[in-house]
């Protein structure tokens, strides 16, 4: 299931891309563009440092601005709730999405739909997620959003993953990840390998405490169950390795994300004599200097 640290660690990069993406498509269309441009600029760089609440109060001091277009009201409102739902009070994000309902533009729905959608999963709220996402398909596909598709694809894999749909979950992390780089989204693609890494590490855990169980009861079904147990390690830990090289050109939290999966998983099937050993310092090493 998705009660996983990392998994909801996830959870939380596909948010951030989803902040970065809606902040750097503002509309600077204001009264005082001088003004405008300033808190702006305090915005990013509280979010930067990693003061959110902080640029929460800048962002909500940049809607008050006079002539804010509606477009650009309805982005900033995402920012917001997209921070909110960061910080852990995704009540205050749902309430934010509530309050901004009618200021979206249909080019920019789709985004927020996914956004709140991903508010709905990480409070494992599958009923409302799972409307809320095929909305925001609906939208994307028929604006050809490929970047939208690429996180609406991983917003679904997590709300299947939620509901143990495992081979549904795995088919839209792979949709998002052949969408990412066909559209060289280098950020949405490790996210995307970091999830099916998760996940397939999920029912490698299922599989091998039921290969455990059978064989401490003498069961004919034990050899099997280590066997597959054992591919899907391997195919997770594969996933995982995919990522860390899809982050050799990169310097993010999503890259660093990807190697300590790695040395997580290389730990934990190395001593299962599933893998072989890495060399973990070099790898710590590459984290260091992100």
């Amino acid at each position: 299931m998705f009660d996983n640290y990392h998994s909801l660690k996830s959870l939380t990069n596909v948010t951030t891309l989803l902040i970065l993406i809606a902040f750097s498509s503002i509309n600077p269309a204001v009264a005082n563009p001088i003004a405008r441009s300033s808190l702006e600029l305090e915005a990013k760089n509280a979010y930067d440092a990693g003061k959110y609440q902080q640029a929460i109060s800048l962002w909500t001091k940049l809607i008050q601005q006079p002539d804010v277009k509606i477009d650009s009201k309805a982005k900033i409102h995402s920012n917001i709730a997209a921070l909110y739902r960061q910080i852990g009070k995704p009540g205050k994000a749902i309430a934010i999405y509530r309050q901004s309902k009618n200021a979206y533009e249909p080019i920019n729905l789709a985004g927020v739909l996914i956004d709140k959608a991903q508010v709905h999963n990480l409070l494992r709220q599958t009923d409302f997620s799972f409307p809320l996402l095929k909305e925001a398909m609906e939208i994307a596909n028929q604006e050809n959003l490929t970047q939208i598709q690429a996180v609406g694809y991983q917003a679904l894999g997590t709300a299947f993953s939620i509901v143990g749909d495992y081979e549904q979950a795995s088919m839209n992390y792979s949709k998002s990840l052949t969408t990412a780089q066909n559209n060289h989204n280098q950020k949405v693609a490790i996210v995307a390998l970091n999830n099916l890494s998760n996940l397939y590490d999920q029912q490698y855990q299922l599989l091998f405490s039921q290969a455990k169980s059978a064989n401490e009861s003498g069961s004919s079904e034990a050899p099997v169950l280590w066997h597959e147990s054992s591919a899907m390690a391997k195919k997770a830990w594969h996933h995982a390795k995919r990522a860390v090289a899809q982050s050799e050109s990169s310097q993010t939290l999503f890259s660093a994300e990807a190697i300590l999966q790695f040395i997580r998983l290389s730990k934990i099937y190395s001593q299962r004599q599933i893998v072989k050993p890495i060399p973990k310092d070099d790898y710590l090493k590459r984290v260091d200097k992100i």
